[in-house]
């Protein structure tokens, strides 16, 4: 509940003219014993103009882009889509951070380098020899050195011949 400048000047005079003391007179008054404080340095600096409720100032987010920068930004990104990060590379991230987290952060390391080891020791098996799911069962290496498509190629030839063979082998045996 909002209070005039009438109301906050007789809350201060209640105060100073207790026998209580100010953090009991507050509490009795139903007054935050900051908010009280905050009205108290404005009336001892300003008077009874210091009261005047005021409009709150603007939030600031340390996290918020200005809006020139994100407009600049905005604009940049539908000039060349190519460049600009995608909602599957966020999932990707978080997927690995949680694979990560699963692995590695579930021990206690009592000094940084036991910490770097422990990720050396997950970075390379998930690289280099981790099937990934959404790479289409490629590792990011072979992703990376362009040998995806080389792979999923074989994997299809030897996916024709299984086939074949096997329906060889069916029909001989009925």
């Amino acid at each position: 509940m909002r209070l005039t400048a009438a109301e906050k000047a007789e809350v201060i005079r209640l105060v100073e003219g207790s026998d209580l003391s100010a953090r009991r007179t507050l509490a009795e008054l139903g007054v935050q014993r900051s908010t009280f404080y905050a009205w108290y340095r404005r009336y001892a600096a300003e008077g009874d103009a210091g009261l005047v409720a005021r409009k709150p100032a603007a939030r600031r987010y340390w996290n918020r882009i200005p809006p020139a920068v994100r407009a600049r930004v905005v604009t940049a990104a539908l000039a060349d889509p190519e460049r600009s990060p995608r909602e599957m590379t966020q999932g990707k991230i978080e997927r690995y951070h949680r694979s990560m987290k699963n692995l590695v952060k579930l021990e206690k390391y009592y000094s940084p380098w036991e910490l770097e080891r422990a990720i050396g020791r997950f970075v390379e098996p998930y690289n280099h020899r981790r099937l990934h799911e959404s790479r289409q069962n490629v590792t990011p290496a072979d992703m990376y050195a362009g040998r995806q498509q080389a792979i999923l190629d074989r994997r299809a030839r030897l996916k024709r011949a299984t086939l074949v063979r096997r329906k060889r082998e069916n029909l001989r045996v009925a």
